[in-house]
C-alpha cells in the first residue's frame, strides 16, 4: 500500500478516563489516490486548453476554460466515499457514512456480538468487505476496491472487533471479580 493510501486509512480507538476501550473501529475510503488523479486529468487538460485558446479565440477559450474549471470542481467536490465502522462498548455498530447499499444507514440493526466474520468479497466491479452474522445476515461494508486494500480493511476491522471483545471480556471479568470480593466481606 502506497504512503498516500496509508494516510487515508486509520484505526479509531477511544478510551475513557480509566483507560477502558469505549470505541474501536476503522476508517478508509473506496478509491485510490491514483484513480482520483486520473479522473482530474481531463478537466485539467480543458483548463489548460482554455487558457491557450484565450489569446487566439477568446470566446472559444473562455468556454473551454469555464467547462474545464467546472469539471475540475466536480471532480474535487465529488468526494471519494469515506467509510467508517465503529464498534461501541454498548454493543452498537455505527456506520456514520452509511454502507454502499444504504448510504443513510448510520447504525446496523444488530450488535457486534452477532458478528461471525468480516471478510474480503469480490464482484464484477472489484473487491469489497463483507460482514457476516451468526444468524446468516450479510452486510456489504465497502465495494469497488483493489484486492489488497479490501483485504487490509477486512483485517483491520477484524482487529478492531477483537480488541473490543477482549476489552469487554476483561471489563466483565473485573466486574465479576469485584462482586465476588464484595460478597466475601
Amino acid at each position: 500500500m502506497a504512503l498516500f493510501d496509508r494516510l487515508r486509512h486509520g484505526p479509531i480507538r477511544e478510551r475513557d478516563d480509566e483507560g477502558t476501550l469505549c470505541v474501536s473501529g476503522y476508517q478508509w475510503d473506496e478509491q485510490r489516490l491514483s484513480r482520483q488523479l486520473a479522473s482530474a486529468a481531463a478537466p485539467a487538460a480543458g483548463v489548460i486548453a482554455g487558457i491557450g485558446l484565450l489569446t487566439q479565440h477568446p470566446a472559444l477559450g473562455l468556454i473551454a476554460l469555464i467547462f474545464g474549471l467546472a469539471l475540475l470542481m466536480a471532480v474535487f467536490h465529488r468526494r471519494v466515499r469515506e467509510r467508517i465502522v465503529i464498534f461501541v462498548r454498548d454493543g452498537a455498530i455505527a456506520t456514520p457514512h452509511g454502507t454502499p447499499q444504504r448510504f443513510f444507514r448510520s447504525r446496523l440493526s444488530f450488535n457486534h456480538d452477532a458478528i461471525a466474520s468480516i471478510e474480503l468479497t469480490s464482484d464484477c466491479e472489484g473487491f469489497g468487505v463483507m460482514l457476516f452474522t451468526t444468524e446468516g445476515q450479510s452486510v456489504l461494508l465497502s465495494q469497488r476496491m483493489h484486492k489488497a486494500d479490501a483485504r487490509f480493511v477486512a483485517v483491520q476491522l477484524s482487529k478492531a472487533l477483537r480488541e473490543m471483545r477482549e476489552s469487554l471480556s476483561t471489563l466483565s471479568r473485573d466486574q465479576h471479580h469485584a462482586s465476588d470480593v464484595a460478597w466475601v466481606h
